[in-house]
């Protein structure tokens, strides 16, 4: 993991036009290959300074990939304008080895192999010293951009029926000790709980909310899970009403929620839940102890 920081200093009477072109510039970053994380803080002694602070996945990432892009260009177009003078940027890596591995985790709401995986996300990251970072995506979405959708139709094979997936489903529930329900149909917007996680991470609470969404269809007998129900999910989290509501009907919500998924096929995934432990890929609910067992003997190394 590398972090890339840049202190901007933008011109004074800028400000308000950078944070705004910041906004419509982040999508281009969320989007670049390698990008993990990042955030922008603004300096409290002096109100026209920010620091930029971009982990990548690795230094070429940055270096190599995002700055030689098309993409790196229209970057530049929205922000470089407002420097003065023109920031320095630097890279560090950790000192030691046992900084926190990331992993991302690609889920949606309305699978119920998500809600199984997602129980075990506490005990994984306790388990490994990893950080789980929730990416809330529509699995339709995935299908759609491989072509393919084993869902629609006549089921390919025994398992995507139903009966069958129930019935596993409530067995790895028994082996877990959490609750499952199949829900009263399977007619939900699937859209909808994506588009509501996804909003709940703009708003800082992406695991909890997830964890609660997918609870929520899976492991209660809230029905129907619709606009109301994620509303009062979102306040049981702690999310402001009208707060949950302007991301939830944003485009910059419809925006990141399509990245995901164009992000999750790019680098090879073709349903959910699947992780990434860099550019190692772990597809199911069932692949979490490869993932557990691989973060182990990284950190033994």
């Amino acid at each position: 993991m590398i972090l890339e920081v840049a202190i901007l200093d933008v011109k004074p009477a800028e400000t308000g036009d950078f944070e705004a072109s910041f906004a419509r510039a982040v999508s281009i970053l969320r989007a670049a290959p390698g990008h993990v994380s990042h955030e922008l803080r603004r300096c409290t002694e002096k109100p026209n300074r920010y620091v930029l602070l971009v982990r990548w996945r690795t230094l070429e990432d940055h270096v190599e990939g995002f700055r030689k892009s098309a993409a790196y260009l229209e970057w530049k177009r929205l922000l470089h304008h407002f420097y003065d003078p023109f920031p320095t940027v630097e890279h560090f890596e950790a000192l030691t080895p046992s900084a926190p591995r990331l992993v991302e985790f690609f889920f949606s709401p309305g699978s119920r192999y998500c809600y199984l995986a997602a129980s075990q996300i506490a005990a994984l990251e306790a388990e490994t010293g990893c950080r789980v970072e929730w990416r809330a995506v529509n699995g339709a979405d995935i299908r759609k951009l491989r072509g393919h959708d084993p869902f629609v139709g006549e089921p390919v094979s025994g398992q995507y029926e139903w009966g069958y997936r129930r019935r596993d489903a409530e067995r790895w529930a028994r082996a877990y000790g959490i609750p499952f329900r199949e829900p009263p149909g399977h007619d939900a917007d699937f859209a909808l709980l994506a588009r509501a996680a996804t909003a709940a991470g703009r708003l800082g609470a992406a695991a909890d909310y997830g964890w609660a969404l997918c609870s929520a269809v899976y492991g209660s007998n809230e029905w129907p899970i619709d606009r109301d129900a994620c509303r009062r999910i979102a306040r049981r989290c702690g999310l402001e009403t009208a707060a949950f509501d302007t991301e939830l009907d944003g485009e910059g919500t419809r925006r990141d929620l399509a990245e995901s998924a164009a992000e999750a096929h790019r680098r090879g995934a073709f349903g959910v839940p699947t992780f990434f432990l860099g550019e190692q890929m772990f597809w199911g609910n069932d692949r979490i102890s490869l993932l557990i067992q691989t973060l182990l003997e990284d950190r033994a190394e």
